[in-house]
């Protein structure tokens, strides 16, 4: 996070709200019961809040009752790890924020950073990375948004209609890497559990994954191809 903040307060007015506990596959689901808890905290040396809640809840309640006025844009993430094709786009907590930023009428900016596998398990087992993993992070996504922001700016609809575009940043970019506009691909999963001999239940353990190969597919272009694939995911055109 705190390399998000630090680049997105240069580009702009900045409210930053992020939920208490790690929200991965969450989607766009929201509260229902129970009652939301927000404390304000200094994040990244500013002002932030803290929600007991979803993605999709914080975004609610920063939108309308926490930011002193509507924002021009939200931005969620940068999520460890991909969010490429469909069944992980409608799984995801990062995208599942913008989409509720898009029912507010306002665009999102939903940002994931490809891992290795081996990096993958080791964030998602520890919730770290070495420092200097980190650090060679950092300095690729400064030239990835960059690069991405350029290109949508460059763009009339982009930041003024109620939009979602899905940002997702290489693991190992391409020596003439590139921003490219792809296809939500159909990419499916198998099996999400694994048997837990310890308690006789079922644990979170994602078993197989089948990714688009199309080659204008977001995966085969971020995962496969080393560049920055940008998608377009608009909720309005649903049913027309």
């Amino acid at each position: 996070m705190p390399f998000t903040v630090d680049y997105l307060r240069q580009v702009g007015d900045l409210t930053i709200a992020l939920p208490q506990e790690e929200q991965s596959w969450t989607g766009k689901a929201m509260t229902r019961f129970g009652r939301l808890q927000v404390e304000e905290r200094q994040l990244c040396g500013m002002t932030g809040y803290s929600i007991s809640g979803r993605p999709a809840d914080c975004v609610n309640l920063a939108l309308h009752h926490l930011c002193p006025k509507l924002p021009d844009l939200v931005v969620s993430g940068i999520n460890m790890g991909s969010n490429l094709g469909v069944s992980f786009i409608v799984s995801s907590g990062t995208v599942g924020a913008c989409l509720e930023a898009n029912i507010a009428g306002l665009p999102g900016l939903a940002l994931s950073q490809c891992l290795r596998p081996e990096t993958y398990r080791e964030w998602a087992d520890e919730q770290h990375l070495p420092a200097a993993v980190v650090d060679d992070l950092c300095r690729s996504q400064q030239q990835f948004l960059d690069a991405a922001l350029a290109d949508l700016r460059a763009r009339d609809d982009a930041f003024s209609k109620p939009i979602t575009w899905n940002v997702n940043m290489p693991h190992t970019p391409d020596a003439n890497w590139d921003v490219v506009h792809t296809n939500v691909g159909h990419t499916s999963y198998g099996s999400c559990f694994v048997r837990d001999e310890a308690t006789g239940g079922y644990r979170h353990d994602l078993q197989s994954v089948d990714s688009d190969q199309d080659p204008a597919a977001d995966a085969a272009v971020a995962y496969f191809g080393g560049h920055v694939s940008i998608s377009r995911i608009d909720i309005w055109q649903l049913g027309r």
